[in-house]
């Protein structure tokens, strides 16, 4: 199916993932790492691309436990805007990335192909000198949660800054940096008075609305979190090709839950998997014969009844793709099988909407 958005908004992230494989093979890239909770696994480092409006992942790839988080990271984004563009895509395209993909590489392939981007830059030296450079009167404070009446808990303010510069790749950005006061617990140097959160963007807009929409990025956690609560609570084998494998129809199956959920509309328009496995998948049913025909008999008193009966009949107006030209068969073939009749193809069948009875 083509897309054809007027904007999305493409969040690039990493994580680590354990395996599960019961032998374990030296030439498997697979490494150690530490865990919250756990003492040492042995697991891998994939890299997903997710479309923030649903939540669904454009793009994964499986890379070996020991890789850095940055490793790749310029062929994953080429990559992945080709599969957008390859889908018919033609709107605008915006990328939000954690400071992992803060790079020469990574903000040079995005402009080249056309793409603005909001990154999470790292606070070394020059990052600093240009926050404490900001006049005290350009910070503008915003809502948030630590806000009183008397102080603001958060302030934004913005500025000119040259990434890599003095190299061949210099490149003038808007520096947008949030200061937050330190909550209790905060693990801060001495007598600091703010925690600074900094990003480089090329998009235009308001200062404030482009820093609301770079927190945002925090949504694909919510992806993460949904393909480890099901395929991706571990990876089966100690086959890096076998888990390769895994992840992907880890991530297909995601999709199709989210692109159900979609379907729906409604409440379940963003629901959780979770949410979408007790309300849809798990709904009991009976596949009978009536007339000639197969007709799925679904609960009436179904507390989701009538989201189930939309996703069903739009998914059965989805019309299927035929060929009527026996020609343009038979120069599909492949080699050797031109003596080989073309495979059969029924027209799309008129299924009726299920019943809910």
């Amino acid at each position: 199916m083509g897309l054809n958005l007027l904007r999305s908004t493409v969040a690039t992230t990493s994580t680590s993932q354990p395996s599960s494989g019961r032998a374990v093979v030296t030439s498997t890239p697979a490494a150690w790492f530490v865990a919250p909770f756990r003492r040492y696994e042995r697991g891998y480092h994939p890299q997903l691309a997710t479309l923030a409006e649903t939540g669904q992942v454009i793009f994964s790839r499986l890379r070996g436990g020991a890789a850095g988080a940055a490793r790749g990271a310029k062929s994953f984004l080429t990559e992945t805007i080709s599969r957008i563009r390859a889908a018919a895509a033609t709107g605008e395209l915006r990328m939000r990335a954690d400071s992992a993909f803060y790079s020469k590489a990574v903000l040079h392939t995005a402009r080249k192909f056309n793409v603005s981007f909001s990154v999470t830059v790292r606070q070394d030296k020059r990052i600093r000198a240009a926050i404490e450079a900001i006049p005290e009167s350009a910070w503008r404070p915003i809502p948030y949660w630590l806000s009183t009446p008397e102080v603001s808990g958060a302030d934004v303010a913005e500025t000119s800054y040259t990434c890599f510069a003095g190299t061949t790749h210099a490149m003038t950005v808007r520096l947008i940096v949030r200061r937050v006061r330190p909550t209790p617990g905060s693990q801060l140097a001495l007598f600091t008075t703010f925690d600074y959160h900094a990003f480089v963007t090329d998009r235009a807009g308001d200062t404030l609305e482009l820093e609301a929409d770079h927190r945002r990025h925090a949504v694909i956690e919510q992806s993460i979190a949904e393909l480890k609560s099901a395929g991706l609570a571990h990876l089966p084998s100690s086959r890096f090709m076998a888990n390769a494998a895994w992840l992907a129809l880890t991530v297909l199956a995601h999709n199709l839950s989210r692109a159900v959920g979609q379907l729906t509309g409604g409440s379940l328009h963003r629901a959780t998997a979770a949410t979408l496995r007790r309300a849809i998948f798990t709904m009991p049913g009976r596949l009978v014969r009536s007339d000639r025909r197969r007709r799925l008999r679904l609960p009436a008193n179904w507390p989701w009844a009538k989201a189930c009966t939309t996703a069903l009949t739009a998914i059965n107006a989805i019309p299927q793709r035929h060929r009527t030209n026996p020609a343009a068969d038979h120069h599909d073939q492949g080699p050797g099988e031109a003596g080989r009749p073309a495979a059969r193809r029924c027209p799309a069948p008129a299924t009726p909407p299920p019943k809910i009875n």
